[in-house]
């Protein structure tokens, strides 16, 4: 049965519901496989039961078409190419203890087992000793393997620890002819698409002792290495976005509260927040809306930005079981399925709740995507084994029904005003106020702009007048003299202009620690054009400090800075800082002789 807000306006069609199959899973082991005949449903079956061990089941359409054991409960199911060049039937990839069990065409195609890990000397030793040890000496080794930190034990000595007294004899006995190894357990793996439109996929593997494994499917090879991040964590969620040879993100999810994010090249991930309202109990990425969602035991529903910033929370009516993600490309728009006890399904759209489902019983995992040639279909797996398929109406309107809603849907929380960034606020004030006083602001705008104008007009005049004087004025200088007296002869001529250059100045420059000048300034008359104007002024040489009575140098810096030092001649006009003219000479050095 399916609940609408109004029944002549149901969205989804019930297709399927079989309980007889007796089905147990979660989220994480449904998959949807493309296959020649459309997209098939592969379930991992737990059987929690002793008399029967999980399967491993395909269903094509609504009919099951094969099943397979499988030795351990998985703890989640990816499907991944295995050859480059033949994309379809996808490998399914069965992530069991410490091995990923690799299924083609519905048959055993390959084991994968993670590196095994290194293991502690004195819990060899002791394992050793314990083949052949006597009872009376039992604890005393057991006392030698509590001494080792627990989490740094294999899954021998651990199962050792914790069996009843009387059984460990027996637990010795079975064990000593083994081989002892420390494996990792997968708790959980993804796939991430290795380029841009390519169809290889890299698996992403989370372990038990927080380690992510980055695994090239076509070689079964690490290829990356990383830490979930600086804390001692167990990460249960693991979801990617993005592709790995360019860039991705992957975020995380711990059994601690933690959730971090690790991205391409990064040896350790880095904490994005900790949830402490409950432990979390199921997550889901928003790749349009680049948001985090996450479920937690205190039946709330949080909303984080990929950065890690809490955007909203509601209060669920209900504890949930498990979350997902429906996207519906035709609408462009990504709802949220929220699972809760009692068999409801919360479809959200951010956090407005616009549509209900009612199951049979309480739902364990859920799925959307296409199935056989259906495009949009939602499976749900109940507590009592039932499998359920419904499709999504092709005449369905979020959008319209997402508005009528709105009024209806008031969360049992008070929605908190969104805080704006500073930013953000100055700018809506900002527009505010220009809006306010809009011709002001125009008035004032095209005042600035005609001084603007008036000024670059002014100022390219000037330049002009400028540069024209300036190829007018022909500006040679000469130096008459062997030191240290100089006297430096400057002729001026005006040519191509046709009027008089009148309130110029001549201005010398020269250091004031090698040579002294008898005039540096002079106010010129006016020159005519066509005539040639002389003038003269005198300048003499210092004599170095540095000369000894043998007539040399002890240093050459104050002759090297004689004779790199040469003299200025500017030509400007009155009241400008601009120069007409310029001219640089360099003076010769006086022989010693001549002081």
């Amino acid at each position: 049965m399916v609940y609408f807000g109004d029944e002549n306006h149901g969205r989804w069609l019930h297709a399927f519901s079989d309980s007889s199959l007796g089905i147990t899973t979660i989220t994480p082991c449904m998959v949807l496989v493309p296959s020649e005949d459309g997209h098939q449903l592969v379930i991992a079956d737990f059987k929690i039961r002793t008399d029967s061990k999980p399967r491993l089941k395909v269903f094509s359409g609504t009919s099951m078409i094969s099943e397979q054991i499988i030795p351990d409960i998985p703890a989640g199911i990816v499907t991944f190419p295995v050859d480059k060049y033949q994309t379809i039937p996808l490998a399914v990839g069965v992530a069991c203890g410490s091995d990923i069990l690799v299924f083609r065409n519905n048959k055993p195609y390959y084991k994968y087992t993670l590196p095994k890990l290194p293991m502690v000397d004195l819990e060899q030793d002791v394992w050793r000793r314990l083949s052949d040890a006597h009872v009376d000496d039992i604890p005393v080794l057991i006392e030698l393997l509590n001494a080792i930190p627990f989490e740094d034990l294999t899954s021998r000595s651990k199962t050792f620890l914790c069996i009843p007294k009387e059984n460990r004899e027996a637990f010795i006995k079975e064990h000593k002819d083994l081989t002892l190894e420390k494996k990792s357990t997968i708790t959980c793996i993804t796939t991430l698409p290795k380029k841009i439109n390519d169809s290889l996929q890299c698996i992403f593997v989370g372990t038990e002792i927080g380690d992510i494994l980055v695994i090239d499917p076509l070689g079964f090879s690490v290829i990356h290495q990383a830490r979930v991040c600086a804390a001692n964590v167990t990460p249960f969620i693991i979801l990617c976005s993005g592709q790995y040879d360019v860039d991705f993100r992957c975020v995380i999810a711990c059994r601690e509260g933690v959730v971090s994010v690790l991205k391409h090249g990064w040896l350790e991930g880095n904490v994005l927040f900790t949830v402490t309202d409950g432990s979390i109990v199921s997550m889901t990425l928003v790749p349009d809306e680049a948001t985090i969602i996450i479920a937690t035991s205190t039946d709330l529903l949080l909303c984080y930005t990929k950065k890690g910033k809490k955007l909203w929370n509601i209060t669920l009516p209900g504890k949930p079981i498990t979350i997902g993600t429906v996207p519906l490309k035709h609408y462009s728009c990504n709802l949220i399925a929220v699972a809760l006890q009692g068999g409801s399904v919360y479809l959200y759209k951010g956090r407005k709740h616009i549509d209900t489902i009612i199951a049979s019983n309480t739902v364990n995992a859920l799925l959307f995507g296409p199935l056989g040639q259906e495009d949009n279909v939602i499976i749900l797996n109940t507590m009592d084994g039932s499998l359920v398929i419904k499709i999504l109406k092709r005449t369905a309107d979020y959008d319209h029904d997402s508005i009528e809603n709105e009024g209806s849907n008031k969360s049992t929380q008070p929605v908190k005003p969104l805080a704006i960034p500073k930013k953000n606020k100055l700018f809506v004030e900002q527009t505010n106020r220009e809006r306010q006083n809009a011709i002001e602001m125009h008035q004032v705008f095209q005042q600035e702009l005609c001084r603007l104008r008036l000024l670059a007009a002014r100022t390219t005049a000037n330049f002009m007048n400028t540069t024209e004087v300036s190829k007018a004025i022909q500006l040679h200088a000469q130096v008459v003299g062997l030191g240290p007296s100089f006297t430096l002869t400057i002729s001026i001529i005006i040519a191509d202009s046709d009027k008089p250059l009148s309130e110029l100045e001549l201005i010398f420059h020269v250091s004031a620690s090698a040579y002294t000048l008898s005039q540096s300034f002079m106010q010129l008359p006016t020159l005519h054009p066509g005539i040639t104007y002389t003038f003269n002024t005198q300048i003499i040489e210092k004599e170095p400090k540095s000369w000894n009575n043998d007539g040399d140098i002890h240093s050459t810096d104050e002759i090297e800075e004689m004779s790199y030092t040469p003299l200025k001649i500017f030509i400007v006009k009155k009241n400008e800082c601009q120069p007409l003219s310029a001219s640089r000479i360099h003076l010769p050095l006086t022989e010693r002789i001549l002081y």
